[in-house]
C-alpha cells in the first residue's frame, strides 16, 4: 500500500508494493534506521528519486515498514523539488503519512544532504540570552516558571494540544530546529501519573525528548522527586549521594527516568540538570491533595481526618513554587551540569499542618487520626550542595506558603 505524499511523490513498505504499478522504484533499505548512514548514499537515494520526477515518473521510496528511512529521504526529495524550507518539508511528509516515528538520526543527515552542509541562519545561539523550549508548561510549576524566564531570556512554551510528545519526537525536533532552542525544561508528564500505564508513557515522553536533545545538542533540565526515596522507612535528610529506593508507582516511573536520563547521558553526552524536589505546593494547584482536602473540612467545620502509620504520622518536606521555579532558572542559566535535591529541609506532620489550616481559617473543626497498617516515608532534602553549586535556598518557609494558598480561600468567605 503506497502513502502518497504529493501526486507523485509516495513511500511504502517494500513488500506491501502491487505487482505492475507505473512509477519508479527507490529502495532505501540498504540505509540503517539509526545514525551513521554515509552521506553520499543519503544524496544518492534523493538523487534517484529527483531522477524519476524529472522524467515525468511517479516515484515512490520503499524501506522495511514504510515509516521512517523512506519517509526522512521523502522529505529531502520534497525539500529539493518544492523549495520547501527543510522544517516545513518534514511537517508535509508526517502531515500527509500521519508518522510521527521517523528516526532523527536519519533525518539529520538528509538535511546535511539537502543543506549543503552550510549552517541556517536561525541555528546560531543568541548570545544576549538563551533559547529555553519548557514542556508542561500549563502546570503548576511551569506557568509560573515561563514568566520567569521569559523575562530574561527567549522561551518557546507549546500547550499539550501543540506538541505532542508521546507519538514521537519529529514535532519537537522541529521545533527546537525552527527556534533554534539551547536548552529543554522538561515537566510534561501523562494526565494521570500514578497509573501502571503512565509509566510506559513518561519513559516514551522523556526518551523523545533525549533523542531531541541528543540530536541538537541540547541540554535538558529535568525535574524529578523526592518520591524516588519513598521506600526508606526511617525519617532521612536526603543528599544527592543516598542511594535512590523508589516504594510509590510515581517514584519507581522517576527512578526509570533518571536511569534513562544518566544512560544518554553516559552514551551520548547529554549535559542534564536533574532537579529531585520536594512536594511542591502553591495557590495555582490542588497538590499535594490533602491540604486542599483539610482546607475544604476546615471551611466546612467538619472532622479534619489525618492518617498515623506504624512509624508515626507522615512528615513532609513542603517547597513553595516559586523556590522551585527559582532553582530551575538556576540551573537554566548554569554553565556546568548537575544533580541536586530540593526542598527546605525541614519536615512537618500532616498532622501539624492540620493544626495550622484550622489555626489560620479560624475553624472549630476537630483533628480525627485514623490508623494505617503501612510505613510512611519521612523525608527532608538536604539542600547544601545546591547551595554550593548554584547558590540556591528556599526563602519561602510553611507558614508564610501556606497563607498564600489558603488566602483565596478566606477571603470568598
Amino acid at each position: 500500500m503506497i502513502t502518497w505524499i504529493t501526486a507523485t511523490l509516495g513511500t511504502a513498505a517494500y513488500n506491501t508494493l502491487p505487482d505492475g504499478g507505473e512509477y519508479g522504484i527507490v529502495d532505501v533499505r540498504d540505509l540503517v534506521d539509526r545514525g551513521g548512514n554515509p552521506p553520499s548514499l543519503v544524496a544518492e537515494k534523493i538523487e534517484q528519486a529527483l531522477s524519476h520526477l524529472e522524467r515525468g515518473q511517479k516515484v515512490v521510496i520503499c524501506c522495511d515498514y514504510g515509516v521512517s528511512r523512506s519517509n526522512a529521504i521523502a522529505a529531502g526529495v520534497l525539500a529539493r523539488t518544492k523549495s520547501f524550507e527543510w522544517h516545513e518539508a518534514v511537517r508535509e511528509v508526517v502531515s500527509r503519512t500521519g508518522q510521527r516515528g521517523i528516526s532523527l538520526a536519519v533525518l539529520s543527515v538528509v538535511r546535511q544532504v539537502v543543506e549543503s552542509g552550510e549552517a541556517r541562519v536561525n541555528s546560531q545561539p543568541v548570545k544576549s540570552s538563551r533559547r529555553i523550549l519548557v514542556t508542561g508548561a500549563t502546570g503548576l510549576i511551569g506557568s509560573s516558571l515561563v514568566p520567569r524566564l521569559a523575562s530574561r531570556h527567549a522561551v518557546v512554551a507549546p500547550s499539550r494540544e501543540a506538541l505532542n510528545i508521546v507519538e514521537g519526537s519529529i514535532d519537537l525536533d522541529l521545533m527546537v530546529k525552527e527556534h533554534a532552542i539551547e536548552c529543554i525544561v522538561h515537566l510534561a508528564n501523562p494526565r494521570i501519573y500514578t497509573t501502571s500505564t503512565s509509566v510506559g508513557e513518561t519513559l516514551v515522553m522523556l526518551r523523545h525528548v533525549l533523542e531531541v536533545c541528543r540530536e541538537n545538542h541540547l541540554k535538558l533540565v529535568y525535574l524529578s522527586s523526592w518520591e524516588v526515596y519513598s521506600g526508606y522507612r526511617e525519617a532521612k535528610l536526603a543528599s544527592e549521594q543516598l542511594p535512590p529506593l523508589p516504594k510509590s508507582s510515581y517514584g519507581q516511573t522517576k527512578f526509570l527516568c533518571e536511569t534513562l536520563i544518566e544512560l544518554y547521558r553516559n552514551l551520548h553526552d547529554v549535559k542534564r540538570w536533574l532537579l529531585r524536589a520536594s512536594p511542591v505546593y502553591g495557590e495555582a494547584s490542588d497538590k499535594p491533595k490533602f491540604i486542599r482536602t483539610f482546607l475544604h473540612k476546615a471551611l466546612r467545620n467538619e472532622d479534619i481526618v489525618t492518617h498515623r502509620y506504624e512509624n508515626g504520622f507522615p512528615h513532609l518536606d513542603l517547597v513553595y513554587v516559586d523556590d522551585v521555579v527559582s532553582a530551575i532558572v538556576a540551573c537554566v542559566e548554569s554553565e556546568v551540569s548537575d544533580s541536586l535535591n530540593i526542598g527546605t529541609g525541614v519536615r512537618t506532620s500532616t498532622a501539624q499542618i492540620a493544626e495550622l489550616i484550622r489555626e489560620m481559617v479560624g475553624s472549630s473543626s476537630k483533628i480525627v487520626h485514623r490508623t494505617i497498617a503501612d510505613f510512611a516515608p519521612n523525608i527532608a532534602m538536604d539542600t547544601r550542595r545546591a547551595a554550593e553549586v548554584v547558590g540556591w535556598r528556599p526563602l519561602v518557609e510553611l507558614h508564610e506558603g501556606l497563607r498564600r494558598l489558603l488566602e483565596p480561600a478566606m477571603n470568598a468567605r
